[in-house]
């Protein structure tokens, strides 16, 4: 019943500096004054209904205790021989305790009639909400089914856990990888119409891949895509040369480090945040804030990479948690792709120069796959794929499509008016 009031809060205490901004407070107020309403006049409904209930079971139970106490002095004027007083005072003291008894059967229907619901959520995102299926795991699942029927024992519940493949505790040394689209289609939905139509393309190790396109073109689909976060429901994808259905995936989504465009830090230390599983040494810590430019700022902390980051990063810049992100990629095993969501969308151009020059250096070695948001973020990427209503338009080198005046990634140019556009031009000498 809360929750309305406390997405209220967490919402406000996210976007505070903007509602400060732009002077909206009240507002916020207003709409937090709506939710109290509600919630409190449920509470106000519930105390009532309380009351309610508790003169009537209080009336119930005198009725009962008037009646038992009135059969037992009616019987013991009329059969004083028979009639024992020990079982009037008996029924009497067991009247007058029904009160209770009754108020706590009632209360106890309604707590279970309350929890009944996060019951029914669990069922329902365990039994109606479609899994992710892994790959060789239907038949452990078919013989773990097949030994519950088989045995009398009670089976309250199974964890069916993906073994790790060689690949999963590779050495850290990078092995970029290779990727192909070959006429790949894909829809969220089956009866709603595709997203991907025909998708084809090949990214060959250590490429620097730029994605552009305007909104829906597509783009961020295509990562979907390659995690299996979404099923494809034509064509075929190759990671390294092996289809991506034979991978498991957990042994797939290895391959790929994720940088989003909200970075993500927790609340712990430096070293918790670049490496959550502690599998790498304090010296490559140290060597992978280096790479990203790090190094200087964490030094400057007393504790070194033991100094705390607060919930959500809020002890650094909006540039530094994503550089530490970037850390954070430089030092997940396995992992030869990189891929960026708009990972500079919300920053300025300063600091995206700067980030885009770690990717350049620090990521030498790993195939990289930007959703752009901005052009200059890809000028000086190696190819530039052209999204348009879920099929690759254009593909080429940036100067190519730069130059071309009737392409469409030429008009994105032109976009950005002469002086985005010389800037631009720029880049690519």
């Amino acid at each position: 019943a809360h929750s309305p009031v406390f997405t209220l809060l967490e919402e406000s205490l996210q976007g505070q500096c903007t509602i400060a901004a732009y002077g909206k407070t009240h507002l916020v107020l207003q709409e937090a004054l709506k939710r109290l309403d509600v919630v409190y006049s449920a509470l106000y409904m519930q105390n009532v209904s309380n009351r309610w209930l508790g003169v009537r079971l209080e009336f119930a139970s005198c009725v009962i205790i008037f009646l038992v106490a009135l059969i037992g002095v009616t019987g013991k004027m009329k059969w004083a021989a028979t009639q024992k007083t020990g079982m009037v005072s008996l029924s009497l003291t067991m009247a007058m305790t029904l009160t209770e008894t009754l108020n706590w059967l009632v209360r106890q229907v309604a707590t279970v009639e309350a929890n009944m619901n996060s019951v029914e959520r669990v069922l329902h995102y365990t039994r109606e909400v479609e899994h992710e299926e892994m790959p060789k795991m239907r038949d452990l699942v078919a013989k773990l089914e097949r030994k519950r029927e088989g045995t009398a024992a009670d089976v309250t519940g199974t964890v069916v856990i993906e073994p790790a493949s060689p690949t999963s505790t590779a050495p850290h040394p990078v092995q970029a990888g290779s990727l192909v689209f070959e006429d790949v289609r894909m829809r969220y939905r089956e009866g709603l119409p595709l997203v991907l139509r025909g998708v084809s393309f090949q990214i060959a190790p250590r490429e620097k891949v730029g994605v552009v396109g305007r909104t829906g073109s597509g783009k961020s689909t295509l990562l979907l895509t390659f995690m299996r976060m979404v099923e494809v429901c034509g064509g075929a994808i190759r990671v390294n040369g092996r289809d991506i259905g034979a991978y498991g995936l957990r042994e797939l989504r290895r391959q790929f480090s994720m940088i989003p465009q909200d970075p993500v830090l927790f609340d712990g230390s430096v070293r918790l945040n670049v490496d959550p599983f502690l599998e790498a040494s304090p010296a490559e810590v140290w060597a992978a804030l280096e790479l990203v430019g790090l190094r200087e700022r964490v030094a400057s902390e007393s504790e070194g990479i033991d100094s705390r980051v607060l919930e959500g990063g809020s002890n650094y810049s909006v540039g530094q948690r994503q550089l530490m992100c970037m850390a954070r990629a430089l030092l997940k095993r396995g992992s030869g792709f990189i891929l960026m969501d708009e990972a500079t969308a919300s920053i300025d151009p300063a600091l995206d120069r700067q980030i885009q020059a770690t990717v350049m250096s620090a990521f030498s070695a790993y195939t990289v796959i930007t959703i752009a948001h901005r052009l200059h973020t890809v000028a000086q990427y190696d190819k530039i794929i052209v999204m348009d209503h879920g099929v690759v338009a254009e593909m080429g080198s940036p100067r190519e499509l730069a130059e071309r005046p009737d392409s469409i990634f030429s008009g994105m140019v032109e976009a950005l008016g002469n002086r985005g556009a010389k800037e631009f031009h720029h880049l690519l000498l």
